[in-house]
């Protein structure tokens, strides 16, 4: 959450469906802002991509989540064009916690990353962690308005969840 009253209250709160919620303790008012990390997968596929972000969405209904695969031409791969529009569409203020398959993909994810770093939008980064549970996880935590440094937390600890 981010206060905009700098007196310090250690109660956090929040409403999902609304975008602001008002506190009242002793008289004074404090306003917290939703925050809106956006999720995207990246996978050389379309429709796992898309697959993975229907099932966190069935886990986080109010996380925003888009999904990118492949190449333009619908073929496997991963597309440096398609996933820098992807993670443009994305963006937010708050972050864009990107969450790719494996290989080219990571690959090309961390080449658009550092491209948009230099032009000055640093609040993309990329979670490492496995595709499912940690798109799961990632969704939960944005969902719930948690700021990008918790939602990545989790999705990486997902790397050490049992089956």
């Amino acid at each position: 959450f981010r206060k905009s009253n700098s007196k310090k209250n250690k109660r956090r709160s929040f409403f999902a469906i609304c975008n602001l919620q008002l506190h009242f303790t002793n008289s004074t008012i404090f306003l917290y802002t939703y925050l809106m990390v956006n999720i995207l997968l990246v996978s050389h596929s379309q429709r796992l991509a898309t697959s993975v972000a229907e099932v966190a969405a069935l886990m986080a209904k109010t996380a925003t989540i888009k999904a990118v695969g492949g190449k333009s031409d619908g073929s496997f791969g991963a597309d440096e064009e398609r996933i820098t529009k992807a993670i443009n569409d994305a963006y937010t203020d708050d972050g864009v916690v990107v969450i790719a398959d494996i290989g080219s993909s990571v690959n090309t994810v961390k080449a658009v990353i550092k491209k948009m770093e230099e032009q000055g939008r640093a609040n993309v980064k990329l979670a490492d962690c496995p595709m499912i549970e940690g798109a799961i996880a990632a969704a939960v935590m944005a969902g719930i308005g948690m700021p990008m440094e918790e939602v990545i937390h989790e999705a990486e600890n997902a790397k050490k969840m049992k089956k």
